[in-house]
């Protein structure tokens, strides 16, 4: 995780194995030391102990308050720490997901019409977005238990949802950057971690709604002014996405064509190979969801030349495969 890192991992460690206790936040912002504290309390047996705790933290998700978050991936973190139980962790990690998930509200009245995404992540501040986009990926390839990583990978997945690709350009190409050598097993389980996380965070990009908010007491003009400022919005991120995509699934098609081949040939290190081509196929699967959603934007000329050939390529390679 870095220099950074491995300075707030050495606080939360001393804090780990010194006495427990409270510890104070900054005014307005929860630190690292209280979000352990607190879990800690929470996961307690005795009940006078464990509701005041579940209050507290039921408190800081409704309210989203600073720091919380990153304290939560903090703790995650503490792999190796003295009394840092495995459920502990897992708390820590769920907390962080939900935190970071979103629920849709549809609102309508005599003088607006809102179709609003509701969702935590918005009210987080631009600078714990960074640290946390910052450390959730290393995060995600140095966690050895599945039931954590699973959370981990959700998280990533729901930041994608708001993020990608204006926000968090990088993300994907991080992701099937990863080595694929079917023959080093630790190679193999990054690679497969990375396409399983890839998958989600596609699918998560399905069906992404934008928030419009339209008052019936304002003028006309003011009204298409708005619409036009949106669908410029709405367009530039699409066009990114689309190229970024494009990209991806050049990469992906590739990788699927090398390993399902390996595999239908029994060739050495066939059993990863076929692993590795069913994980890729899904991933190929999901970003044809998304572009497929997109409908007329997948016919522009840059599309066209781009992917659309390879598209093409790959369904008669795929029902070859099949018959």
């Amino acid at each position: 995780l870095g220099s950074a890192g491995r300075g707030w991992r050495g606080r939360m460690l001393r804090e780990a194995e010194g006495p427990a206790g409270p510890a104070h936040a900054a005014a307005g912002r929860v630190e690292a030391a209280e979000v352990l504290d607190t879990l800690r309390r929470a996961g307690a047996a005795d009940e006078g102990v464990r509701k005041p705790a579940e209050k507290v933290l039921a408190n800081w998700q409704e309210a989203c308050v600073p720091g919380v978050i990153t304290g939560m991936l903090e703790v995650v973190a503490l792999r190796d720490a003295q009394g840092i139980e495995p459920q502990l962790r897992l708390m820590a990690a769920v907390v962080a997901k939900n935190m970071c998930g979103c629920s849709w509200e549809r609102v309508q009245s005599s003088n607006a019409r809102k179709y609003q995404e509701q969702t935590d992540w918005s009210r987080v501040s631009e600078d714990e977005k960074e640290r946390i986009k910052a450390q959730i990926l290393p995060l995600l390839f140095s966690e050895p238990l599945e039931q954590v990583s699973l959370q981990i990978i959700l998280i990533v997945a729901s930041i994608a949802r708001h993020e990608f690709p204006i926000g968090w350009p990088e993300l994907v190409t991080s992701l099937i950057s990863v080595p694929d050598i079917a023959t080093d097993i630790d190679s193999l389980s990054r690679r497969l971690l990375a396409l399983r996380t890839l998958k989600h965070v596609l699918a998560a990009l399905k069906g992404r709604k934008k928030f419009l908010a339209l008052s019936a007491e304002r003028g006309g003009s003011a009204v298409k002014s708005e619409l036009e400022s949106l669908s410029e919005k709405v367009k530039v991120e699409r066009d990114a996405l689309l190229k970024l995509l494009g990209s991806c699934f050049l990469v992906l098609y590739e990788s699927w064509r090398v390993w399902s081949s390996s595999f239908l040939e029994g060739a050495a290190g066939w059993a990863n190979a076929g692993r590795l081509a069913n994980r890729t196929l899904s991933c190929i699967r999901q970003i044809l969801y998304v572009i497929g959603e997109m409908g007329p934007a997948f016919g522009s000329a840059d599309i066209q030349s781009d992917i659309r050939p390879k598209v093409l390529e790959f369904y008669a390679s795929s029902c070859s495969q099949a018959s």
